[in-house]
Order: structure tokens, then C-alpha cells, then sequence
């Protein structure tokens, strides 16, 4: 098992991916840490990698309006 650490950009839209996972990959856990002074507010999806979606739904978010 390796850990991978992403850092994400200090902007980022809806359809910007922070991580893909491969075919033999899997996200067992996230966590998110807010290193300025001020809040910062998350929404969090997870996408098929079956070509059913590639734009974020609402079906589709895992964490929503998340305040760090």
C-alpha cells in the first residue's frame, strides 16, 4: 500500500481534478487541511470512470459546502 499526498491549487473549479484514480487504485480515505488565515469551503465529488459522467452533479458529491 503507498499513501499519495495532492496538494490542490490555490484556485480550483468544478470540473478541475485534484486526483484520477487508475484501474487498480482506490481512495480508502481524504483528508483536507486549510494552511491560510482564512476559511476556505469545499465541495467534494467522486466520478465514474465509465464515461457516464464527466462533469460534477449533485448525485455525485460526497461532501458539500465543507468549511475548513
Amino acid at each position: 500500500m503507498a499513501i499519495t499526498q495532492t496538494t490542490a491549487p490555490t484556485t480550483i473549479n468544478a470540473v478541475d481534478h485534484v486526483f484520477e484514480a487508475t484501474a487498480d487504485t482506490a481512495v480508502t480515505s481524504i483528508h483536507l487541511c486549510n494552511i491560510t488565515s482564512s476559511d476556505a469551503t469545499v465541495d467534494i465529488y467522486l466520478l465514474p470512470n465509465d464515461g457516464s459522467t464527466t462533469v460534477p452533479t449533485e448525485n455525485n458529491k460526497i461532501y458539500n459546502s465543507l468549511t475548513i
